[in-house]
């Protein structure tokens, strides 16, 4: 396999971004860039310089239509627990099939399963009480760490005490999985339940919820998201939430178009990008 340059990987995603909001735009599905895609999208104008992803969220209502609607494409496609049972992740992503992404901290038998892709995360609600919303969030950290006990393979942490508990929680899975007592599908779907507990509809605050990253700090007022203002990525106009400062700056600090420290320059990710044929 021909491994996949920095600038071929964005360029990948930048038209599994555009394929993306092709599908929404036609189908009146709102969505916004979301984390360091809007981030960079604000600061840069596009790719923050040491990443390489792209990131999108939907609420919740829209983001069950986007994964009901989905077209048939040649090399586009849909991935996400539902569609497959060793999907490892409570979100969606778009993937481009013609590519392979390896991914080290994950289990060899789930490292098939990915391509180069596009994050879609759900927009879900909150609790209105703050005290409950932190409670909340604890929950989705633990279920989250449960869900990487069964889809992470075995490996250091940042440090001796979390590199002990790490593999002690996954050596404590893989014994259940064998007995039969736990699946993979099993912690990813919990892991979504939990996401969806409190209905988008009727929430005062919403958030990123599939996922825990940023944990309270991602509670935003629903009604601060709309309606969508429009931001410059890599040359084009994507939509951003009205409450992006808000957004930005709860995420990433009042400073958040400031550079950080050179030391914290650099990409989060530990996955290498290949294309399964040699493209011309």
């Amino acid at each position: 396999m021909k491994e996949i340059s920095i600038d071929e990987l964005r360029q990948i995603e930048h038209s599994i971004l555009d394929f993306i909001v092709d599908v929404c735009n036609n189908n009146n599905i709102t969505y916004y860039l979301c984390g360091g895609t809007l981030l960079g999208a604000y600061r840069h104008k596009g790719f923050i310089p040491w990443d390489d992803d792209i990131d999108v969220m939907m609420p919740r209502p829209d983001y069950e239509r986007f994964i009901t609607i989905f077209p048939r494409h040649e090399y586009m496609e849909l991935c996400n627990n539902r569609l497959d049972r060793h999907y490892p992740m409570a979100f969606s992503t778009v993937n481009d099939t013609r590519t392979v992404k390896v991914e080290a901290k994950l289990r060899n038998e789930l490292k098939s399963s990915l391509s180069v892709n596009v994050d879609i995360f759900p927009i879900d609600g909150l609790p209105s009480d703050i005290a409950e919303c932190e409670k909340y969030f604890k929950q989705i950290a633990h279920a989250q760490k449960m869900m990487e006990c069964s889809t992470k393979a075995f490996g250091k942490a940042p440090t001796l005490k979390a590199t002990i508990l790490k593999n002690l929680g996954i050596a404590t899975y893989r014994c259940l999985e064998l007995l039969g007592l736990r699946t993979i599908r099993h912690y990813v779907q919990r892991m979504e339940q939990l996401a969806m507990r409190y209905p988008y509809d009727t929430a005062e605050y919403v958030g990123i919820t599939a996922i825990s990253h940023y944990g309270i700090r991602e509670r935003n007022i629903k009604a601060h998201y709309a309606p969508a203002m429009k931001v410059t990525f890599e040359g084009k106009l994507y939509s951003s939430p009205a409450c992006y400062d808000t957004y930005l700056s709860q995420l990433y600090g009042k400073d958040y178009m400031q550079l950080p420290p050179k030391h914290m320059q650099h990409t989060h990710h530990t996955s290498g990008c290949y294309w399964k044929t040699r493209q011309q």
